[in-house]
């Protein structure tokens, strides 16, 4: 989802909705509002933009609100979504004239130097939780060979095992666009490995290697509890309403390596309670491991400005059959959903709380990779 998109969506519940911008004392969106002035005093700048964003999930056009967050992404240097909000703002004739007179004159000064100078800013999230079947563990008690000489039948020595499991991340992204993050977890489930993972994304200069100025090369490697490994290196870019992600990926323990293409979609409501994404996706690979066509639906929604519940759903279709000795060499096929409830509450100093609920479950045409898992974590997050 692109800041563009999700900052215009918040503003067109602003222009759509007719409630009145000035909240009463005791409103949610007032003690809000508060809140992210207080966090701009204390140029705590990602705390502002989350208080200023359930200040207008609860009053869509509060009209402070909606200036402070145009300034802020100005002075983040997000000059594409401010400036978008900003036209809108001006369009509106229920903006303020004091509010239209400020709006005007960021608009037409250089976005830089009408701005605090932009710093860098990122978050780190330290998480421990408890799950049913951390590494994934088929739920199927035995599988099926098919062999020359007819079917065979073994039980399988690996079952699902509840453990517990911690994972320290960072993020960090710089007014050039670039970002970085990293995580690592640790499980205590039997024979896990510490799973890790990097990625970095960098804006492409204009008029290079004939992409888009939206353009970023991304490059990712990671590793999961299960020994699994996966690196890539690509590029992303926005073209006919959709982000394009294009690369070359390589995963070592499968023997998997190719190239892949895929378009991602995202769209809020106008309340900002509901946010969907959905995109598709192809894997080619080479040698004897087998394409794939990728699809999934993410549905996010607010049932409250600090709860918030998500149902993810991906399908996966192999191209080439997966392995003769399983099912006559069918194509193997992956349904994925995950659901989880997540409830937010602010942390003394500048952090927050977050609580979470999941459940998640394969099924597939082949047991081998069929699996569940739920579980609770608990994960205490500081911005900076």
């Amino acid at each position: 989802m692109t800041r563009f998109a999700y900052y215009t969506g918040l503003l067109l519940s602003g222009l759509l909705l007719g409630v009145s911008a000035q909240a009463q004392p005791e409103d949610p969106a007032n003690t809000a509002y508060q809140s992210a002035l207080q966090a701009l005093q204390q140029q705590r700048w990602t705390d502002a933009e989350l208080w200023l964003e359930r200040t207008l999930m609860y009053q869509p056009n509060h009209a402070e609100a909606l200036l402070q967050l145009a300034l802020l992404l100005a002075q983040r240097g997000e000059h594409t979504s401010a400036q978008a909000l900003i036209q809108a703002l001006l369009q509106d004739p229920r903006t303020p004239p004091a509010h239209r007179a400020r709006l005007q004159a960021l608009l037409l000064a250089d976005p830089v130097a009408a701005a605090t100078p932009v710093k860098p800013h990122g978050q780190a999230s330290l998480a421990t939780g408890y799950g049913s079947n951390p590494l994934g563990l088929s739920s199927a008690s035995h599988i099926t060979l098919t062999l020359p000489a007819g079917d065979v039948t073994l039980p399988l020595q690996n079952q699902p095992r509840p453990a517990s499991q911690t994972t320290l991340a960072v993020q960090q992204q710089w007014p050039s666009g670039a970002q970085l993050g990293a995580s690592a977890t640790a499980s205590a489930a039997a024979q896990s490995q510490t799973a890790w993972s990097v990625t970095a994304s960098l804006p492409v200069p204009s008029n290079t290697f004939a992409l888009p100025p939206t353009a970023q090369l991304q490059a990712s490697a990671s590793q999961g509890l299960d020994g699994a490994s996966r690196q890539a290196l690509g590029a992303q870019w926005l073209a006919t309403g959709l982000r394009w992600r294009a690369g070359y990926y390589h995963e070592p323990s499968a023997q998997r390596k190719g190239w892949y293409l895929n378009a991602t979609t995202d769209a809020h409501n106008l309340g900002q309670a509901l946010w969907v994404q959905s995109w598709l996706g192809y894997e080619h690979a080479q040698a004897a491991a087998s394409p794939a066509v990728r699809a999934s639906l993410t549905l996010q929604a607010h049932l409250s400005p600090a709860t918030l519940v998500q149902c993810q759903t991906q399908w996966q279709q192999d191209t080439r059959g997966y392995s003769p000795l399983l099912d006559n060499n069918a194509k193997r096929q992956l349904l994925t959903s995950v659901l989880s409830l997540a409830h937010t509450w602010p942390a003394p100093g500048r952090g927050t709380w977050q609580a979470t609920a999941y459940l998640q479950r394969r099924w597939s045409n082949l047991p081998l990779f069929a699996w569940q898992d739920q579980g609770l974590s608990l994960a205490y997050n500081l911005p900076w």
